[in-house]
């Protein structure tokens, strides 16, 4: 057996090799642009031609889609055109499946089929962020089959922590983030930031909400409904401070895509308190000023996340196990999802 050790040289290569192909793992070039541009446009097209023929016109296209994911994703291995095949699909045999069934509202059969068929999708081409639609579909069968006794945020809430727990397992496989691993953890971070940012906010003003129609977003902090007060500034306050509490365990763990889900809420809680906490309702654009403050917490967490994973990571105990969990990684060098 050979104990030759890898020139210096040689693994400044490897290691190049390493993050080129980390960096690629999105977009590969400008190809993969192009063919996701003509995609759509094909899909606007299917989707114009065969939208009076309902439920079958949806059913035709979704398995277009999966002809279309037999070259991109299994044999092309193109990240971006896979991406979007694997999205359409997924909302084509909702379309599909619920339309031929019909109006069956939070029952669990439609999404039975959904979960099987997109497990059966990541089966076939064994592409990380198909793991996003198997897990979405998921989450959507198990809200058809405890939507009834388990209040929404609790199901989001738990949701995310189900989710959360999956990706930091991958994460703790692979701690310099340069295999699937990596990639699958970073697909099911994706969807659990949003499942958790949502089920904290939604839980703030939950017994605000006189019924399930009224549960939306825009009747929370708009006022559009007059049964539905706006958020108070403690709940703005709160908002406010998920998101750092979220930035912080985003730079633990080395996962910007945590902080991403909370931007909107961010931006609502600080022109909340702008207009009603201070006292600045009547200054002009008071949104593009709330932008301008999140904008530059948002850009000056980004450019110094390597000093401040340091500084965090100094008060982490050191130990082998939490080590993989919250790895020491420089993350300027490291390949980054």
């Amino acid at each position: 057996m050979s104990n030759t050790q890898p020139s210096p040289t040689e693994s400044t290569s490897t290691q190049d090799s390493m993050l080129v192909q980390n960096e690629g793992r999105f977009v590969r070039g400008f190809a993969d642009i192009f063919n996701t541009t003509g995609l759509i446009i094909i899909l606007v097209g299917l989707s114009l031609l065969l939208s009076k023929y309902g439920a079958m016109g949806s059913a035709i296209i979704a398995g277009f889609l999966w002809v279309g994911a037999e070259y991109f994703s299994r044999y092309k291995r193109s990240h971006l055109p896979s991406l979007f095949i694997a999205i359409g699909f997924l909302m084509y045999t909702y379309s599909a499946i619920t339309g031929f069934i019909g109006d069956t509202s939070f029952t669990a059969f439609p999404f039975i089929i959904i979960a099987i068929i997109m497990v059966a999708f990541y089966w076939r081409f064994r592409l990380p962020f198909c793991l996003f639609i198997v897990a979405l579909s998921l989450i959507m069968l198990n809200y058809a089959l405890t939507y009834s006794f388990i209040a929404l945020p609790v199901f989001l809430i738990l949701s995310a922590l189900v989710l959360l727990s999956i990706a930091i397992h991958y994460d703790m496989r692979d701690p310099l983030r340069v295999t699937r691993f990596s990639d699958n953890a970073f697909w099911l971070h994706l969807l659990a930031a949003p499942c958790l940012t949502h089920g904290i906010v939604f839980s703030l003003v939950a017994n605000k909400i006189p019924s399930r129609e009224d549960f939306s977003l825009l009747n929370l902090f708009n006022n559009w409904s007059s049964d539905i007060p706006r958020f108070t500034n403690t709940d703005a306050l709160i908002v406010i401070g998920i998101v750092i509490i979220l930035s912080v365990f985003a730079l633990a763990i080395n996962r910007r895509v945590l902080v991403v889900s909370s931007f909107g809420y961010a931006m609502v809680a600080i022109t909340k308190l702008l207009t009603t906490g201070v006292g600045l309702a009547n200054l002009p654009n008071v949104a593009a000023v709330s932008m301008l403050i999140f904008g530059a917490y948002i850009v000056l967490l980004g450019v110094a996340w390597s000093p401040l994973r340091l500084l965090l990571l100094r008060a982490i105990p050191s130990h082998p196990f939490l080590e993989r969990i919250f790895p020491h990684v420089d993350v300027e060098t490291k390949p980054q999802s």
